[in-house]
Order: C-alpha cells, then structure tokens, then sequence
C-alpha cells in the first residue's frame, strides 16, 4: 500500500513505537511491555483527529482545522505486519484501539482488523468519547462473533456541563454514557465470554472509566466526590490516567491524595504507561514550536533503535 517505515523506537519503559508514514498521515502502532505473558498493541483508526478536546497534545491547538481520513483494513494490516517482524510475541494479545480519533468513528476497521488477525488468547479494546449512541454495532458483533471486546469510556469530567466543554464532539450526559456502558455489559458479559475475556486479561469485566487528574481543570473536591457517587451508582472500574502537560495544562499535584480516596471509597484504581500515543501524529501534522520541536527530536534520536 506505499508505506515508508520512518522508524523504530524504544521509550525508558519498555514500550516501542513503530512508525510509518504514506501519502494519507502516519500509522503510529505502539507496542506495550508488561509484566504478564500478554502483547499489547495501542492502535490508531485514523491518520489525524480533528475533534478538538481541549486537553488533548495532537488537536487541542488546531481544533476541527483538519479532516480525519480513516485507516483502511489494508493499510493497518501492512504496517502491524511489519512491525511483528521486529517482535517476540508473546501468548497473549490484546489489540487496543485508542489514541488517534474516536473509534466509534471507524468501528467497522476494529472489528475487521480483529477478526483478520484473531488468535486463541487475543483480546480486543477500545477507547471512546462516545460521540454519538452507536452500541448497538459493537453490541450486535460482541455477541455474533464472541468477540472479546473491552470498552474504555473517557470521562475526564464527573459534570456534563463542563465535559461538553472539554470535550466538544460529543453529545450524550456522562450518566447516559455510564448507563450505554452498563447496557453493554449486561447485554455481553456471558459467562462464556468471562471465560474470554481470562484468557488475555486479569479481569473478566469488560468496560472501564479513563480519568486524567489536570491541574485546576478536573482535580477539585467537587469532582472527586460525584466521581466517587457515580462509582458507587454503576459500579464500572476506573482507572487514572497519567497526563502528557500541554501548553497552559499541567498535571495535577492531587493524584494521590486522588488514589488514596478512590481506593477507599470507589475501588483501587490503575494507572498507565508513560508514553503517549500520537506523538507522531502531532510532529507529522501540526506546526509545533521551537521548543516542542527541539523536545520531539531529542526525544527521537534518543530512543530510536531501527530505521
């Protein structure tokens, strides 16, 4: 399908990037080391989101300026192709949609993908904003398939008022989002498929809350406390999200007076890997400044092991 490898790179954690690049954007697949037997794959479905969340690194300075062209079966099967030829895989995987674009906006390149490259023990995952009530689709395919499919909701924000703001796209109240997640679960998570969800995953649920704690954005009283209301309401795991600072944002210096109250009252909560995904992206597709370009490139030739 024409697409140039720009490179191989490898972070302080463990986690490897593996980047490629065609007249459309560039396909960013990020590799993820973890202590179990388990491959996890952090995967893109589109070449450049436009859809503006305000806190995010890629789109929050050029907001809706760029249209989103979809990642085609063909294209992504080519480049995690090359990319397994540099890997020891492991037993287990888990292929997890999030980081560029919602995936909700290119269900069908999730569920073909799966399908194409499907194994014993290999897992399903994606994240979204839920922009719109489209469920039904994953529902309907979760359940022909057995597929085992793991939805993250990102909250970011207990307060729909403030989320709206946050994050633009989208068009539903955070508790008719938690209430589609609990339909979800309920619709899908069959015995049978807690069986499927074990063999790549420490837990048989299959859905689960992202959050990332910003400083003076998302981090007050307020928002901890209807947080924790609405863990205890629907009962879906949470899990922090280490935030990536951008101009004007900064992380919170209350993350763990925030782990010390969820684990008590909500349910211990996890956080993530250090590395970002769409760091590619946003060098390959926006004009960053001097000293973001001087990070990015320090950065690159730092880390980068292969051609």
């Amino acid at each position: 399908m024409g697409l140039e490898k720009i490179g191989r790179f490898k972070d302080t954690d463990g986690t490897e990037k593996f980047v490629y690049k065609n007249d459309k954007g560039v396909i960013e697949i990020t590799w993820l080391k973890n202590k179990s037997n388990t491959d996890v794959f952090c995967i893109p479905t589109h070449y450049y989101c436009s859809l503006g969340c305000t806190f995010c690194h890629l789109t929050s300075e050029n907001p809706l300026s760029k249209g989103m062209k979809p990642i085609t079966l063909e294209e992504l099967t080519e480049a995690f192709n090359e990319s397994l030829k540099f890997i020891d895989r492991k037993q287990k995987t888990v292929f997890s949609f999030m980081g560029v674009g919602d995936s909700f906006m290119n269900k069908e390149l999730i569920v073909d993908f799966y399908e194409t490259m499907r194994t014993e023990s290999s897992g399903l995952a994606l994240a979204t904003i839920i922009p719109r009530n489209e469920f039904k689709y994953f529902t309907q395919k979760v359940i022909e398939g057995n597929i085992p499919l793991k939805i993250h909701f990102s909250l970011h924000t207990p307060f729909s008022n403030v989320r709206q703001k946050l994050i633009p796209y989208t068009d539903v109240s955070v508790e008719e989002a938690l209430q589609e997640l609990c339909n979800y679960r309920e619709r899908t998570l069959t015995e049978p498929m807690k069986k499927e969800l074990l063999k790549c995953r420490r837990s048989a649920d299959n859905t689960e809350i992202h959050y990332t704690i910003i400083k003076n954005v998302n981090d007050g009283e307020a928002e901890l406390t209807e947080l924790i209301r609405l863990g205890q309401k629907y009962k879906i795991p949470l899990k922090i999200l280490k935030f990536n600072p951008t101009d004007g944002l900064e992380r919170s210096e209350k993350e763990d007076y925030w782990f010390e109250r969820l684990i008590e009252e909500y349910g211990a909560p996890g956080a993530n890997i250090g590395s970002s995904c769409g760091q590619f992206t946003k060098k390959y597709y926006l004009n960053l400044s001097e000293g973001e370009e001087k990070e990015f490139s320090e950065w690159e030739r730092a880390y980068r092991i292969s051609q």
